[in-house]
């Protein structure tokens, strides 16, 4: 009976069509319910267990057999269908060796640079093939030295003659020293009697007549060489960025230059870039002197004389002229009475201050680079 019950089923699966398979399946059924068993007796329902078949519709979706086969007999195994446009299917893009993930740039940064300082003096920078534009070009360390400051003063400008000298009496000394003179102050405005008469032949001293009033313009000279920097940048970017990644990160060309962003002003860094190095764009030059003065106006009367006369009204005759130098000069034979003053024309001058140098030349217009530990 087992024999029949398995020659049913294969007989569903092979020879019954999908319109006529429930009457094929129970006619099938009944010719393996005439069969006996090898003793010749009847199969009792309940004892002997008359074979009964669940028939299954194939065309139910639910009722499909993992192991099964489909009616021409093809084996019907588990299979997995692969969807193309399934990204789990798909192998991910990884950055290559030639590149380096780094932290993508913040909003406000700009980046990736390869940052090449050297020294001014050095010779200039180029770009390598990677980082073929020149983002940052600025500089840090400015070298000057103090400004040179010279003061001078013009011509002095409306200066006079005083009006007035000391004449001095040594009477027969010819070098006019060894005696106490006597001092006699006389003016220019005016004819000035002396005190009793002097003789003739004596020896007289006039006091140089000095200057006064008037002023002097002063003028300022500086120089000073030109700043620099005396380390400069070049900061190269224009790097073209691969896939790879992280989703906060950028594919970045790897060359044994540091890679850095940067950011005009003077900034802190952002996380991930944690080396922070200050440029400046330009040198402000604050170097400077102080203002120059000049002192009062200093100096003689050229020319200046007086002339000493017999009478006290300094009417003719003349006794002597004695030049306003200082020096011991004789007058003539006869007594000296009165005198008066010719001061003559200034010369003078204005002694100028010094200046010191102030101030300094500073970097100026900054620019942040933060660089990638």
């Amino acid at each position: 009976m087992a024999s029949c019950a398995w020659a049913v089923r294969y007989a569903l699966q092979v020879t019954c069509s999908d319109v006529r398979w429930l009457a094929c399946a129970f006619a099938l059924a009944l010719g393996c319910g005439g069969d006996s068993s090898g003793d010749g007796s009847a199969d009792d329902d309940t004892a002997t267990g008359t074979p009964t078949m669940t028939l299954t519709d194939p065309t139910d979706p639910s009722a499909d057999d993992s192991g099964g086969s489909t009616a021409d007999g093809t084996d019907t195994g588990t299979t997995t269908s692969v969807d193309p446009d399934d990204s789990s299917t798909t192998e991910t893009e990884s950055c290559p060796d030639t590149h380096v993930c780094l932290t993508a740039p913040p909003e406000g940064w700009n980046g990736p640079i390869v940052r090449l300082q050297r020294p001014a003096l050095a010779p200039e920078a180029s770009c390598p093939t990677a980082y073929p534009s020149e983002d940052v070009n600025a500089g840090v360390d400015v070298l000057a030295a103090p400004a040179t400051c010279t003061c001078s003063c013009g011509d002095a400008a409306e200066v006079q003659c005083e009006t007035s000298s000391v004449l001095r009496y040594y009477g027969a000394s010819e070098t006019c020293s060894d005696v106490v003179p006597g001092n006699f102050t006389i003016y220019s405005t005016s004819c000035n009697p002396l005190p009793g008469p002097f003789g003739g032949n004596t020896n007289w001293v006039l006091d140089p007549v000095v200057v006064g009033g008037g002023a002097c313009e002063p003028a300022l000279e500086q120089s000073m060489e030109a700043p620099s920097f005396a380390t400069v940048l070049t900061g190269c970017g224009g790097a073209e960025l691969l896939p790879g990644c992280n989703a906060e990160e950028v594919c970045a060309p790897r060359l044994g230059d540091e890679l850095c962003i940067w950011q005009a002003g003077d900034s802190r860094c952002p996380d991930g870039y944690g080396d922070r190095h200050l440029y400046f764009g330009t040198i402000d030059d604050q170097r400077t002197c102080e203002a120059c003065t000049c002192g009062d106006p200093v100096g003689l009367c050229d020319d200046a004389f007086a002339f000493l006369f017999d009478s006290l009204n300094c009417n003719v005759p003349v006794a002597g002229g004695i030049p306003a130098d200082g020096e011991c000069h004789p007058t003539g034979a006869p007594q000296t009475r009165s005198a008066t003053l010719v001061v003559g024309e200034p010369t003078a001058f204005c002694e100028a201050s010094t200046s010191a140098a102030m101030g300094e030349a500073v970097g100026s217009v900054p620019t942040t680079v933060c660089c990638a530990s």
